[in-house]
């Protein structure tokens, strides 16, 4: 199945559907943040993207695993990239902002800080498509049942290619990151 307008992609591929898109969705009031130096590959020459959105939606029998991640990139002449991801402190179930998904679901805006670690985890995975630069994780939704650690691991890992990998946002290039990410 695939869905394309304009600068925006959804591709399913077995139990997996990925929507990538040119523009920050769920974007939020960060009450911290979290930086980590992260070692890069040789991507020096491929081109970026400023910012994206990456929304992945797993089917896993009785649980589904869920996730909503927007970043920007700043390159810069350094051999590593400086990952800063914002997020909300601990919400209770229920408050806060609800937002319309690219997959159509309402999600919670924000980023929990539980789901940071799985987002670091995810970027560094993808080292060889990291360059030099400052990635600032900024935009994000989560749900109350279906999101972990796992589900933002593998968002972050689907959201690096889409920034850093020098490809344009066609099916086929986001079959490939699918493939990259989760093997």
């Amino acid at each position: 199945m695939l869905n394309e307008l304009g600068k925006e992609c959804t591709v399913k591929s077995g139990s997996r559907r990925v929507a990538v898109c040119e523009r920050l969705v769920c974007e939020f009031q960060a009450a911290e943040s979290r930086e980590q130096t992260l070692p890069t590959g040789d991507a020096r020459d491929r081109p970026w993207r400023a910012q994206c959105s990456v929304e992945v939606f797993e089917a896993k029998g009785g649980r589904n695993a869920r996730a909503l991640l927007g970043a920007t990139f700043e390159p810069q002449p350094r051999a590593e990239l400086k990952a800063v991801i914002e997020h909300i402190r601990d919400a209770q179930p229920g408050e806060g902002r609800w937002v319309q998904s690219p997959f159509g679901r309402a999600l919670r805006c924000g980023l929990p800080s539980e789901y940071v670690s799985g987002i670091l985890e995810g970027l560094r995975k993808q080292e060889a498509v990291l360059r030099g630069g400052v990635l600032r994780v900024c935009a994000g939704g989560w749900d109350e049942v279906d999101s972990s650690h796992a589900a933002f691991r593998n968002a972050s890992g689907i959201l690096a290619w889409a920034l850093l990998g020098g490809e344009g946002l066609t099916a086929d290039a986001v079959k490939g990151w699918i493939k990259a990410v989760w093997s």
